[in-house]
This record gives structure tokens, C-alpha cells and sequence, in this order.
């Protein structure tokens, strides 16, 4: 079982490792030498202000994720041990689920499609 896991992730980092250096390396060495900067840049800026916010969006949804677990967790032993416990899961699934939507609406206002096209003209 273990030797099938290591030699799984031993393909995909073989892969990944063919990948960077057949693909990745010479299309940034053609884009280095052949596109004027004042078109790469602001494509470049988009990719890593878009990377940014969705790595922070998902961060904040594991965190709501957690915090919905744990209001389920509350409500579950509030059930047994007092209403007040059990309501208060409730909330803290609620809040959770309130923070997800509005990480969703965030991260969708935030990711501008178009942004970089605008830039360049």
C-alpha cells in the first residue's frame, strides 16, 4: 500500500517535473524575448492578483466550513445537554454559512475578467 502511494507521487512530481521544464520554461523564454512588456506585465499582475484572491477565498472557506462543523458539533450535544446549546450551534451554523456566500460574493466581485485587456490599449 505505501510503495503504491510512493511510486504515485513519485509519477506525478516526474510529471510535473517534465512539465516545467518542457512547457513552462521555454513559453516564458519565448514570452520574455517576444512580447513587449507593456503587454505582459499587466497580464502577469492580473494572474497574480487573481491567484491571490481565490487562495484567500479558499482559506476563508475552510475556516466558515469549520465553523459550520463546529455549530453542528454544538447543536448535536446541546441536544442532549440544554436548548441554549443547541441554539447556539445553530447560530454558529448560520454565521458559517452566512461567511461562505458572502466569500463567494467577494471573490466574484474581485476577479476582473477582463482587467488586463483593458491595461494594454
Amino acid at each position: 500500500m505505501n510503495d503504491h502511494i510512493i511510486d504515485e507521487i513519485g509519477r506525478l512530481i516526474d510529471g510535473l517535473n517534465w512539465l516545467w521544464n518542457n512547457v513552462l520554461i521555454p513559453l516564458i523564454q519565448w514570452l520574455i524575448e517576444n512580447v513587449d512588456s507593456k503587454y505582459l506585465q499587466p497580464i502577469v499582475a492580473w494572474i497574480g492578483d487573481t491567484l491571490l484572491s481565490i487562495a484567500a477565498s479558499v482559506t476563508g472557506m475552510a475556516n466558515s466550513v469549520l465553523k459550520q462543523l463546529d455549530g453542528i458539533i454544538q447543536f448535536l450535544t446541546g441536544v442532549f445537554t440544554g436548548i441554549a446549546k443547541a441554539l447556539s450551534g445553530i447560530l454558529l451554523y448560520v454565521e458559517g454559512f452566512k461567511q461562505n456566500i458572502n466569500i463567494i460574493s467577494l471573490t466574484s466581485s474581485r476577479i476582473k475578467y477582463l482587467d488586463p485587456l483593458s491595461k494594454m490599449a
